[in-house]
């Protein structure tokens, strides 16, 4: 049996604790002496050193990544690492996903490329669809539970996951690879395809300057895995120009993105098992989408069908009446995506002593998800709810008074514009035509990272950084037209909204933020006794500033707004004049607390809001200085230990923030506190020419936990702060290559986690309710995880297979079964023997194999490794499973047991074959 190393490198130098790739070049660079030069030759017995870190992190390198099925996410192919728990939507990798790393999830979690952030600016979330193509990649880090010191994030209190494009080769090179495969899961009734294309071309050296590029390809097209409506589509293109300034690690880099995501919302079902429509009502619930349907029970009961191809009948082409079905479902709502961006990095060594990195990047996003409306052509009329009829008082826009306790709702609700829209020459104040109003974002951000390191001697050295980030980020909510088969005509209704009979735009948000972070650093790292202790001292100053514009009345505590026609803002606001009532206080300006039975107002120790907060511009600035203190110690060449502290922080996101403008601005309700987490770790390494493994323990202090619960001052639901949680587990990984051709890897995680405090859950009378979550674990997260892979080559072919366990999660924070409610709901309770349950305290365990082949049909021709055709088989038994839960404030478990989230189906088996051939 003949031992391959793949591509240079053993599957035990791939999944390495502690390998120094960090976001920034300063951070790369300053943490150079510590890098694992992995080259596969005899001469470092397997590739493996593990260097003094004091920080849990692991990185996947690329040939890993090249063993997982072709276009895959990365957040899928770091599922080997302890800690992290991805459920992805489906075998592709283009459809989203679900992630969390030690509980954490991915609004918390900061993701860069090449030190671009690729967290949202306005929510943090990390969109798994959009991310780079793993041919391009060089490797993935993920540091559990830290950040570096440069890092320019608004939300690392759960770690950071680190992406790293390749250099162009040194000599021309060029690759193809196609993809075909096809789901299999069991009692599905129809043939599912899935098709990817790559292609990339790398110049060499150009003409002798020592510039060399790549540029690439690729595009995925993927039927829905569940339902019987639409396909899956991703296009995306990347290129890379690098230049050696000679031989000292001096380089300038300019590399780019672009990418094009179409794609539905699949396989989203409410998380509920009850199989009949109620106690009393005995027909069926049956699986799919809707609100009345249920998850699945079996590998068939997967598959479901939506009202699909249908047509919705108009007066005119392309303009449909609103409430027939057709167009309306979950699976028919699009998210679409148009994201680029331009990154720069570059190292220049002023003195023999002396480093100067730079970094520069600008992103751009144009994205939006939502489902369908009932446009009216009649209009508000203030002062009454009903009447639709167009006068001189009435009101044109999207009218929001939902969760308002004040003065009589005047207004009502609806998308009123006031003109023909069925075609037939006349406005009636009873038509309606159906239209898609998703939230559109548009986001553009400028970034700069610089830093200066300088080298006292080969035992000390220290680096300072400054990082400026800038984001201007649009939401908006246009509505657009669908066509006769119930199809958007435009997946993007920013770019040509309808308008209402006084020629503005129908929108249901219109805002604009701007995120800004001016931040400065400090870090110094020296190495004690012969090398024996290396002490990493680090301290970084955040100044994040948050300019926020709401151009609509804010009308409740929730974040519903109403955005009416600019021109008749003043009528608006005069009709629901706002006022704030600070606990105790009983008059303002002469206006009486209404004191109204049932209301937030009644209770007059409790703050209240009267009338609708009308728009303005609010500034936000959340400074803190954050360490980041680590030490190793080298006990022998083997053995070694570990100690961290760090401190994260996570600023309030927009909606958070805007939902504060319900509350006067300067009132205790109208600035939201940051989360911030105190992080200890404790590990050990052992590493030798065959083995290398790494257990670390570790405990987060999560302070102010933000999260959507009910609130009892303004009656709705919001975001509320919900103090401390504890959290601590362990994590641990062992790799181990007995011989060359053979590699084996393991790992597991334990996750624990207690909420200090009670939720407020409403009141009856004065009194309040709590719903029962002190004490209890967070919803969402796995207890246990654990996994492993083992790969190896005979000949020419490499066989891998890899396994991941994924523990029972509570589904909500009060960690009880969930539960509808037969009686009457009185101060956010049910009754108990009115409860009845739904689905059970926890989402079941699952375990899911994969499978990849690989034969190296280039080495027939010269051995060649590049050249070969591999065959990827996912969930290899077809396991029935629940994946990822939507829960509140991006967070993956539901606040209590009355929530019904909706869960994404697993993805059923599937099978994919892909040849490349390269140059």
């Amino acid at each position: 049996m003949k031992m391959k190393l793949f591509t240079g490198v053993a599957f035990a130098a791939i999944l390495v604790p502690g390998v120094a790739f960090a976001q920034s070049t300063g951070s790369t660079d300053f943490d150079g002496g510590t890098d694992i030069v992995v080259t596969g030759t005899k001469a470092n017995k397997g590739g493996i050193t593990v260097p003094d870190v004091p920080k849990t992190r692991i990185t996947v390198g690329a040939d890993t990544i090249s063993r997982q099925r072709p276009g895959q996410t990365v957040n899928e192919i770091i599922n080997l690492v302890p800690g992290v728990s991805f459920q992805n939507n489906d075998a592709t990798g283009a459809a989203g996903g679900t992630f969390t790393i030690r509980g954490f999830d991915s609004s918390r979690i900061s993701q860069t490329l090449d030190g671009v952030p690729l967290n949202d600016t306005g929510n943090y979330a990390i969109y798994s669809n959009q991310q780079q193509d793993p041919e391009t990649l060089d490797s993935i880090s993920v540091n559990l539970g830290s950040t570096d010191v440069d890092s320019p994030t608004a939300s690392a209190v759960g770690g950071t996951v680190n992406i790293r494009t390749r250099k162009p080769t040194q000599e021309f090179s060029a690759m193809m690879s196609g993809t075909y495969g096809t789901y299999l899961g069991q009692g599905d009734p129809l043939n599912r395809s899935i098709y990817r294309v790559y292609g990339s071309v790398d110049t060499g050296e150009i003409a002798h300057t020592g510039v060399r590029a790549f540029f690439t390809g690729s595009s995925i097209s993927a039927d829905n895995p569940f339902s019987n409506y639409s396909r899956l589509k991703k296009q995306q293109y990347n290129a890379r120009i690098f230049k050696d300034l000679g031989d000292n690690g001096d380089f300038l880099s300019l590399a780019g993105q672009w990418n094009e995501n179409r794609n539905n919302f699949l396989g989203s079902v409410p998380l509920r098992n009850d199989v009949v429509q109620s106690p009393t009502n005995p027909l069926a619930r049956v699986v799919g989408p809707n609100s009345n349907n249920r998850a699945p029970l079996t590998g068939a009961e997967r598959f479901y069908n939506i009202n699909y191809p249908c047509t919705i009948g108009g007066a005119t082409p392309g303009l449909n009446t609103a409430g027939a079905a057709c167009g309306t479902e979950f699976d028919r709502r699009f998210n679409p995506s148009n994201t680029g961006n331009v990154r720069f990095g570059s190292r220049f060594t002023l003195t023999p002593k002396l480093v100067l990195t730079v970094d520069a990047s600008y992103q751009y996003t144009k994205a939006n998800g939502g489902g369908t409306v009932s446009l009216l052509e009649g209009c508000g009329n203030l002062g009454s709810t009903t009447n639709r009829a167009c006068g001189p008082t009435s009101v044109l826009g999207v009218i929001n008074t939902t969760g308002n306790t004040g003065n009589g709702s005047p207004g009502g609700f609806g998308y009123y514009t006031g003109r023909d829209l069925n075609g037939d020459g006349v406005i009636s104040p009873t038509t309606s035509v159906l239209a898609i109003a998703p939230s559109q974002t548009q986001t553009r951000r400028f970034v700069g990272v610089a830093g200066l390191a300088y080298e006292f001697d080969e035992n000390n050295r220290v680096r300072i950084a400054y990082t400026g980030d800038y984001g201007r980020h649009r939401q908006t909510g246009e509505a657009g037209f669908l066509s006769t088969n119930g199809t958007p005509l435009d997946v993007f209704p920013v770019n040509n909204g309808i308008r209402d009979a006084t020629g503005a735009l129908i929108e249901k948000r219109n805002r604009k933020s701007l995120a800004i972070l001016n931040q400065v650093s400090a870090e110094y790292r020296g190495k004690f006794f012969d090398d024996k202790l290396v002490a990493v001292l680090g301290v970084r100053g955040t100044f994040f500033r948050r300019d926020l514009t709401q151009y609509c009345f804010t009308v409740a505590a929730n974040t519903n707004v109403s955005c009416v026609s600019p021109s008749q803002t003043a009528a608006y606001a005069a009709a629901n004049p706002y006022t704030y009532f600070a606990p105790g206080v009983t008059t303002v300006n002469g206006v009486n607390r209404p004191i109204v039975a049932g209301s937030s107002c009644a209770v007059v120790t409790s703050a209240c809001v009267v009338g609708f907060a009308p728009p303005q511009q609010r500034v936000k600035n959340y400074n803190r200085a954050l360490p980041n203190v680590g030490l190793t110690y080298n006990f022998t060449s083997a053995i070694s230990m570990y100690a961290s502290f760090s401190q994260g922080l996570s600023v309030p996101s927009t909606d958070n923030l805007y939902s504060s403008f319900y509350y006067a601005n300067g009132s205790p309700q109208s600035s939201p506190k940051p989360e911030t987490t105190d992080s200890y770790e404790l590990g050990a390494r052992y590493t030798t020419g065959k083995v290398q493994a790494q257990l670390a323990g570790w405990y987060t202090k999560f302070n102010n936990r933000t999260v959507t619960v009910y609130d009892i001052e303004s009656d709705s639901s919001v975001s509320r702060n919900l103090g401390t949680v504890d959290k601590y587990g362990f994590d641990g990984s062992v790799s181990y290559t007995p011989v060359r051709n053979l590699t084996a890897y393991v790992f597991g995680s334990y996750l624990h986690s207690k909420i200090r405090d009670n939720t407020e859950a409403g009141r009856t009378g004065t009194t309040i309710n709590y719903f029962q979550t002190a004490g209890k674990r967070e919803g969402g997260s796995p207890t246990w995880m654990g996994g492993g892979r083992l790969q190896g080559t005979v000949g020419i072919v490499d066989l891998g297979a890899q396994a991941k366990y994924t523990g029972s999660r509570f589904v909500n924070d009060e960690n009880l079964p969930v539960y509808t409610c037969t009686g009457t709901v009185s101060g956010g309770l049910c009754p108990v023997a009115s409860q009845n349950q739904i689905y059970g305290a926890k989402i079941p365990s699952y375990t899911i194999v994969d499978l990849d082949v690989r034969i190296n049909v280039g080495q027939l021709l010269g051995n060649n490794r590049k050249t070969f055709f591999q065959v990827n088989v996912s969930n290899l038994f077809d396991k029935v499973y629940i994946g990822g839960l939507s829960g509140s404030s991006g967070f993956v478990g539901l606040p209590n047991r009355y929530s019904i989230g909706n869960a994404v189906i697993g993805t059923p088996r599937s099978i994919t074959g892909s040849l490349v051939v390269a140059l």
